[in-house]
């Protein structure tokens, strides 16, 4: 959707597809007059091959729709199913993109099941695996400290990054009360970070469900004239499932999330926490 239609092949063209649908089955109650309002705002406002206003005219679809809502309120939400892909996710092995989903049990018709699932292949069919519903880099070793080996820190502008972190560590299970620290940083500085990024952290007790954990977002904070650090702790680690980080990036480009700093503390010794419990700065 940010694309300009007449620009040649983009595979991202197609992949936003799925966006789209979202916006039409959750935001405008199953009709696409979401979609025509985006691009006759877009053309209203002489738009051009610039994502930004593309993104603009999304935000400003949305609110005609919801005006409590917004592109960034949408879109986390968007990602989070995507992550999770609720609606029989873990049911069954969906191994064909073309499965026919007239041919499936009604328990498989729910929207978020239709919107990913029936599009997406083979990185999300080993869920006997316990793994979640986006392609995501994992970190199982502390401390860490710098980019992630064989992963595209890169977020695309109307696009989203996942990282797990798993409560082992180098195939090891880790002791009781420890504390995972992470510091995050973003090829962004703060103002931008602020206008354009959202970066939430889910703390998952239960990957299946069925209480997931909500978006929790970060503030970033500047770090330096180009980039911007977002931290958290989670205390009682290991009793998570997994901590996962959802870095969405709204408008204004692409941006790198390519330094991570974690590492394992003792908890100290205070009044009893939940398990798997966020703690904010």
């Amino acid at each position: 959707m940010v694309c300009s239609p007449c620009s040649g092949y983009n595979r991202r063209d197609y992949a936003s597809v799925i966006f789209a649908r979202y916006l039409e089955s959750k935001v405008a109650n199953n009709s696409d007059s979401i979609i025509a309002t985006t691009w006759q705002r877009y053309k209203n406002t002489n738009g051009n091959t610039s994502a930004g206003n593309m993104t603009a005219a999304i935000d400003w679809a949305i609110k005609q729709h919801n005006a409590s809502s917004s592109l960034a309120d949408e879109f986390p939400k968007f990602t989070w199913n995507n992550y999770f892909m609720i609606t029989g996710t873990y049911d069954i092995q969906v191994t064909n993109v073309y499965t026919n989903l007239a041919t499936l049990p009604p328990t498989f018709t729910g929207p978020e099941w239709k919107l990913f699932r029936s599009h997406l292949k083979d990185e999300r069919k080993d869920w006997q695996a316990g793994n979640a519903g986006a392609l995501t880099a994992g970190i199982d070793q502390y401390p860490r400290n710098g980019p992630l080996p064989n992963y595209n820190t890169w977020v695309e502008n109307l696009g989203a990054g996942y990282v797990e972190f798993f409560p082992r560590n180098y195939n090891q299970p880790i002791a009781p009360r420890t504390v995972l620290s992470v510091t995050i940083t973003v090829g962004l500085p703060e103002t931008m970070a602020r206008a354009n990024a959202r970066v939430s952290v889910l703390p998952i007790i239960n990957l299946l469900g069925p209480v997931l954990p909500n978006n929790n977002f970060l503030t970033p904070r500047s770090s330096g004239v180009t980039s911007s650090n977002y931290s958290f702790r989670i205390a009682n680690f290991d009793q998570c499932n997994r901590v996962t980080i959802m870095a969405n990036i709204l408008s204004g480009g692409s941006a790198s999330f390519n330094n991570y700093e974690a590492q394992l503390v003792p908890q100290p010794p205070t009044t009893p926490v939940p398990p798997c419990f966020l703690q904010l700065p």
